[in-house]
């Protein structure tokens, strides 16, 4: 999965480092990815926006202003293994 999202980015070296920080953190804004590739706020709003044109990140919240990104593949990977708890095992 990371290499697929790493190619399709490949060609910008910010957005591939917020990438590689999207594995660890999945839910990040704008502030958080200036702070991790140490750059300026439109380098890193522009590298998140490269991520979401891409279908990689999604905007959460719905806003304008304070706007969270989530790795929607990443944390649907982890929904899908949480069972259910209506799920009673079977003796």
């Amino acid at each position: 999965m990371r290499e697929q999202y790493r190619q399709t980015v490949a060609s910008n070296a910010n957005a591939v480092r917020l990438l590689d920080y999207a594995f660890e953190q999945p839910i990040l804004n704008i502030r958080m990815a200036e702070q991790h590739l140490g750059c300026a706020y439109v380098t890193a709003a522009s590298a998140i926006e490269l991520l979401v044109q891409s279908n990689i990140l999604r905007e959460a919240t719905g806003k304008k202003r304070n706007r969270m990104f989530r790795f929607a593949a990443l944390l649907d990977l982890f929904q899908q293994q949480i069972p259910s708890p209506n799920v009673v095992d079977a003796p």
